[in-house]
């Protein structure tokens, strides 16, 4: 097999395209794989797969892992918001405008917000300490299905180390078969000692 065909893309290409979502660095996932690939030096085809198993568990991994701040971040307005409410008479839609000048993009409407959290004490830990309670349930989904790849990731390893010690033994065995002295043939029966059938031996009077 020549080297172009140990290199990633053509790991790519076998197995089919990466699982990439929209936005998602195709480059990075190639230099990625090609990490992997050197660590483990793929040589057959189920080292390949394995290759490609653990760039995808581990990529799939810190996707999941970068959704957490981005769900938090997300939950913001809305935490902000409830924390609002008792300030504007549980008016839901001042609550939530005032969330979201705070958060928003323009920087006039967000000091007026801060200047009108000010008095109350409101802190950004406040408000993702209500961020995290009312995502609880979704941050925790997200660490099952971290906790979910790592754990498929490392039972490749464990494979792949399975294959390996076994394939030791096979050639341990091997090789003391090979070195195994050869049996000693001086002492085998020979066809000319056996007697003929008519011949008779008589062990003296009884």
């Amino acid at each position: 097999m020549s080297d172009e065909q140990n290199e990633p893309k053509e790991s790519l290409d076998f197995f089919g395209p990466p699982p990439l979502l929209r936005g998602e660095d195709e480059a990075l996932y190639r230099a990625l794989l090609s990490e992997v690939e050197r660590m483990i030096e793929p040589k057959t085809i189920l080292d390949r797969m394995d290759a490609r198993d653990i760039t995808d568990k581990i990529w799939e991994a810190q996707r999941y892992k970068r959704l957490e701040p981005r769900l938090i971040e997300s939950a913001s307005v809305s935490a902000l918001a409830h924390v609002l409410l008792p300030i504007f008479d549980l008016d839901h839609a001042r609550a939530f405008e005032a969330a979201n000048m705070y958060y928003g993009q323009d920087s006039l409407k967000h000091k007026l917000a801060a200047d009108l959290l000010s008095p109350y004490k409101i802190t950004d830990e406040m408000i993702l300490a209500k961020a995290l309670a009312q995502n609880s349930g979704q941050l925790g989904s997200i660490d099952k299905l971290v906790t979910t790849r790592e754990r498929s990731r490392n039972d490749v390893f464990k494979d792949r180390e399975r294959r390996r010690l076994n394939a030791a033994k096979l050639a341990n065995i091997e090789e003391a078969r090979k070195k195994r002295p050869a049996t000693n043939k001086a002492y085998r029966f020979k066809p000319e000692w056996i007697l003929p059938a008519n011949i008779v031996i008589h062990h003296g009077d009884r």
